[in-house]
């Protein structure tokens, strides 16, 4: 796993609010991960139903405890420590995305509007490919450099592949940034950055990973989409969001 960031890539992901790491994991690492992740989100979307095949999956650790040790590695905790300035870093949620073959698109959208229980700039997404991505099979796309003035809070979006943009209409004439790479990739994003998926135009289902984290010191804003439901019970507005027990610190600076 790739454990150092180079200048540029940070300051990258100030501007832009994105950052892609091609060699993050190594063949070795990806098949490792394919052999824990896969059979989990399998089993995950089967008690969900055939119709949910295309959803994702949080707190996809309960699963198998092994991805304990992938999610919660501390050398991602230190790459998002280092992209955001942070001296601690803390996991959300990890999920693991299944996009069935011939899937449809996934509407342009921005996580910090819809889940999120904290309202910050400086919530990081690490978006793990274990496969190798391109437009043909549901590549992530993006709108750079909004995170810097996307609001805050929940803002529930219009229906529609385009709805997002009855919001922010400024954004309609941005030109998409595709993001595609070999298997084992990893885009790390803000999650206040707009982002969509293509359509998986191909016989074969795509696997993602996601992890979102934060740097200690976040306050809880009533939003309990993801955290579980007996955390959320403990929790008031204001609160903050500190419980080892929920979300783990994965890195701190020495």
């Amino acid at each position: 796993m790739r454990s150092r960031l180079l200048p540029h890539e940070i300051a990258q992901y100030r501007r832009d609010g994105y950052v892609v790491l091609q060699d993050f994991l190594h063949d070795d690492e990806v098949a490792d991960w394919r052999e824990i992740f896969l059979p989990a989100v399998e089993r995950r979307a089967e008690s969900f139903g055939a119709g949910k095949l295309g959803i994702g999956q949080g707190f996809i650790h309960h699963e198998d405890p092994r991805i304990r040790d992938l999610l919660y590695s501390p050398k991602i905790g230190k790459l998002i420590g280092e992209l955001n300035g942070f001296s601690e870093v803390r996991l959300l949620n990890d999920y693991c995305y299944r996009r069935p073959a011939h899937f449809r698109t996934t509407d342009w959208h921005v996580s910090m509007h819809e889940a999120l229980p904290m309202d910050s700039r400086k919530v990081t997404v690490a978006w793990i490919s274990l496969q190798d991505l391109s437009a043909r099979n549901a590549a992530i796309c993006v709108l750079p450099g909004f995170p810097k003035i996307a609001r805050l809070g929940a803002s529930p979006k219009p229906p529609g592949i385009d709805g997002l943009f009855e919001h922010y209409p400024e954004w309609r004439d941005v030109e998409t940034v595709s993001i595609d790479g070999r298997a084992g990739f990893c885009c790390f994003y803000n999650a206040l950055m707009p982002h969509a998926t293509a359509a998986n135009l191909t016989p074969q289902p795509r696997y993602s990973v996601l992890g979102f984290y934060f740097g200690s010191g976040e306050t809880y804003n009533g939003n309990a989409d993801m955290i579980s439901p007996d955390y959320a019970a403990r929790l008031s507005p204001g609160d903050v969001l500190d419980d080892e027990s929920q979300v783990p610190v994965v890195w701190r600076a020495l």
